[in-house]
């Protein structure tokens, strides 16, 4: 799947790439994008979120599980770490972490992690990046005076993730991510 297209005028240069959860049980883009507004942003303030096939809070989609949705371009600024949104690109997994977690099973899908990975894959592939340059937002400088800088986002280690694309060989992702 191809993710990220070339615009004409790349202006552009992406450093970082952020992962988030929604601290919610349930979401899409769509949701999130009304949350985002209620707070004042002009849209919803992620590049990509990830669905866990809970749209609503009391329905499953099997076919939702695991599904990227599109925000906002990726060479628009996100809304999505204050103070850091001009040169990273915000990931949003739905769901609901009670805490900070080693690993992400148990916490997200397994579909979820999938398509995680292999975004995360074409980013970094696509912005030249290292596996250095995947951070949670808990990794990131928090401000006191913010409410919506939740520590435990992204509910794991991104540690984790960042191990698995230092050892694991390319091959792997593009025979899954193809």
């Amino acid at each position: 799947m191809r993710y990220f297209e070339q615009p004409k005028k790349r202006k552009k240069k992406i450093k970082q790439i952020v992962v988030h959860c929604s601290a919610s049980d349930f979401g899409d883009k769509d949701k999130i994008d009304e949350w985002h507004k209620n707070r004042g942003f002009k849209s919803c303030g992620y590049h990509f979120v990830i669905l866990n096939g809970n749209v609503s809070s009391n329905s499953y989609d099997k076919a939702k599980d695991g599904v990227v949705e599109y925000g906002r371009n990726w060479w628009e600024n996100g809304a999505h770490v204050r103070g850091h949104n001009k040169n990273t690109i915000g990931i949003c997994l739905i769901g609901l972490p009670k805490k900070i977690h080693s690993l992400p099973f148990g916490v997200f899908t397994i579909k979820q992690l999938r398509s995680l990975f292999c975004l995360l894959y074409e980013a970094i592939r696509f912005f030249e990046l290292s596996p250095n340059d995947i951070v949670g937002h808990n990794e990131i400088v928090n401000y006191d005076n913010d409410p919506y800088n939740d520590k435990l986002c992204p509910g794991f280690n991104v540690e984790f993730i960042r191990k698995v694309f230092k050892y694991m060989p390319g091959i792997y992702f593009r025979r899954h991510c193809g």
